[in-house]
């Protein structure tokens, strides 16, 4: 334990003057209140494993040399105490681990002690922890060993992926912003615009490439999310009409272009062109990416292109600089939209935080590790063949991943083509040359297949254990849920209904009754987020929409964006349930029994995967759930009597 010295304070002195604290005693005498030699710090431990031998030199505590005190009468932060702190600004992790600083003062407020004296440790062994019910005592055992990423089904992640880590590397983005930069500079178009723009002055190019590169994350992570907006099956480029609902998001098109700027939709269409040419070259290796770069779409480089052209047009009959113009469309527009609290864990998704804070954890890879034969064949499955070969390929494509959701039956008014779309982007692993490796750069290994499935059971409306326990639920079927747990309600009110004599309500819900949860869920979400992350943007000529007087409508997010981090539509945690591994067994039951009720466990597609019995995977169900889901398999099946028929329909609203 750390004592202290009182040192009397000689009046008239000025050494002391913002070096040493004051302090005033009861009988007036004015003290410095300075560290005591021979400090002990004590480490308390049960592991025999720890105790080491006191240091006896400087090499056992990490330093090379001593710390020179500092030059009196001025001190700096680098002259701070720094007891038992080594070089590298850290402890041994043994002593990090297990010492008790027990200070109670700042150590700004502490001189430096002599060398000698600076690192004295006083070991003590810890009683092991055990309590006591009444009858005797029980040993807790040791503490659990930690979670190590290195050991779990993750680990496959750190040698595949570009930035040889868990997580998307700065030093990756640092590469991909390089390429990407160097690629639009090549461009003789290009270049010859904006060195006309600069008048030659390669200042304004170097503050240009700083701007874009401070915000390029969120630059790609927008254009990742705007590209799975696209028509079609493509969702790594930029297509036309994705791009304009960008434009529009951002309120970039000027319908005043014609005496502030030149910024008309029609304008900017011309500039997509513009950026979309590609130019005729005799280099081998630019031929191969011109064949890569996809025709009438947006690549990621040619989106950073665009960015600066559509600045250069927007404030063109201003004096800005081109650097300001940047700044100002990034800073006023894009950012400022896209970025708002509504929109930016989705427009600008941090992958890294979801696998920081949700993913990388024991509970997680607890359950995959369960599973991993049947999740390893079910990636396996879905996967192409390879080129000339009856073998199968390694990686996962968007349109095996689309197949994969279809014939599980995860796709519904909560979790649609956009949400299945953008969970396949977010579990890819940053890649430097989207054209050199396109096929490594749009594809999911199998751990991004599984940070993908844990990514559905984040986004995808899952009903909480208090839910399916008031539909009557209580095994845990999450697939019964969805089947018939609406049904309780349906009964209440068509009741209700009945005892009012208001027929026509009663007619619906009694129809009710025979509908899939799909629809029922999708209205009263949608319902609920009438107050939730509302933006306000103009509103669009024929376009149905709550407005308000200024004659601008409601925006709202969708269901997958406000349950992103598992939050309901109201944004409340219903306790266990927030769990992602709680959130990840519910899917796996509802995936397991849809695949079962429809025939498909049993087949030649899922049987060798294991499917058809969850229970035998590890997931949550038993004797009374098997029985109850036998006895229903023929009444769930799809298009079996009018309830089959009025589900069909249902599906098709959602």
């Amino acid at each position: 334990m750390a004592e202290q010295e009182e040192v009397l304070h000689i009046d008239g002195a000025e050494f002391c003057r913002g070096l040493y604290g004051h302090r005033v005693e009861d009988d007036g005498r004015v003290v410095h209140v300075l560290a005591a030699r021979n400090p002990r710090f004590e480490l308390r431990t049960t592991d025999p494993v720890f105790l080491r031998p006191t240091p006896t030199s400087l090499a056992d505590i990490g330093q090379s040399a001593f710390r020179q005190p500092p030059s009196p009468p001025w001190t700096t932060d680098a002259d701070l105490l720094a007891a038992t702190v080594p070089e590298n600004g850290r402890l041994p992790s043994w002593v990090r681990n297990n010492a008790l600083f027990t200070g109670h003062e700042e150590p700004s407020t502490k001189p430096q002690l002599p060398p000698d004296e600076m690192c004295k440790f006083v070991v003590v062994m810890a009683p092991p922890d055990v309590y006591s019910d009444g009858e005797e005592e029980v040993d807790t055992g040791p503490p659990p060993v930690p979670f190590n990423l290195d050991d779990s089904v993750f680990a496959p992640r750190k040698v595949e992926c570009p930035s040889k880590d868990y997580y998307d590397a700065d030093r990756v983005y640092a590469s991909m912003f390089r390429i990407d930069w160097t690629r639009c500079w090549e461009k003789s178009g290009f270049q010859r615009t904006l060195t006309k723009k600069v008048g030659g002055d390669m200042k304004q190019i170097d503050a240009l490439k700083a701007k874009l590169k401070r915000h390029y994350q969120d630059i790609v992570m927008i254009f990742d999310h705007f590209c799975c907006c696209n028509s079609d099956q493509e969702s790594f480029c930029l297509l036309l009409n994705a791009f304009t609902e960008w434009l529009e998001f951002c309120h970039i098109p000027d319908p005043n272009s014609d005496t502030t700027s030149r910024c008309k939709l029609s304008d900017i269409d011309g500039l997509f062109v513009a950026t979309n040419f590609e130019e005729k070259t005799k280099d081998a290796d630019k031929k191969k990416l011109n064949e890569a770069n996809q025709d009438r779409a947006l690549m990621r480089t040619e989106f950073l292109e665009i960015i600066v052209r559509i600045a250069l047009a927007k404030f063109s009959r201003t004096e800005l600089t081109v650097p300001q113009a940047v700044t100002q469309l990034l800073d006023e527009y894009i950012l400022a939209t896209n970025k708002t609290p509504a929109y930016k864990d989705v427009h600008c998704h941090d992958k890294n935080r979801f696998r920081r804070s949700r993913l990388y954890n024991r509970e997680v890879h607890e359950f995959f590790d369960a599973r991993l034969k049947q999740m390893d064949k079910l990636h396996q499955r879905f996967c192409p063949r390879a080129p000339n070969s009856s073998d199968k390929m390694k990686r996962l494509p968007l349109d095996g991943w689309m197949q994969f959701l279809t014939e599980t039956g995860l796709m519904d008014a909560s979790f649609t083509n956009r949400e299945a779309r953008l969970a396949f982007s977010w579990s890819r692993m940053a890649y430097p040359d989207e054209l050199k490796r396109r096929d490594f750069a749009i594809t999911l290994t199998r751990v991004d297949f599984l940070e993908a499935f844990a990514r559905i059971a984040e986004m995808k409306w899952l009903p909480t254990d208090d839910q399916m326990q008031d539909a009557g639920i209580f095994d845990g079927d999450v697939y019964v849920f969805f089947r018939d747990g609406h049904q309780l309600e349906a009964v209440v009110r068509s009741t209700a209904a009945k005892e009012a004599k208001r027929d026509e309500a009663r007619e619906r819900w009694h129809g009710v009754k025979h509908l899939t949860l799909m629809s029922g869920v999708f209205e009263a979400t949608q319902n609920r987020l009438s107050n939730v992350g509302d933006v306000m943007r103009p509103m669009s000529a024929g376009t149905e929409a709550s407005t308000t007087s200024g004659g601008r409508r409601r925006s709202r997010v969708s269901v997958a964006e406000v349950a992103e981090y598992g939050e309901d539509a109201e944004g409340t945690l219903d306790g266990g349930d927030y769990l992602l591994h709680k959130r990840l067994e519910k899917l796996w039951v509802l995936m397991t029994k849809h695949l079962r009720a429809r025939d498909l466990a049993a087949g030649v597609a899922f049987g060798k995967a294991g499917l058809g019995n969850p229970e035998a995977a590890g997931g949550a169900g038993g004797p009374a759930s098997r029985k109850e889901s036998a006895s229903t398999t023929a009444s769930s099946r799809p298009g079996s009597g009018k309830a089959g028929s009025m589900r069909r329909q249902s599906s098709r609203r959602g």
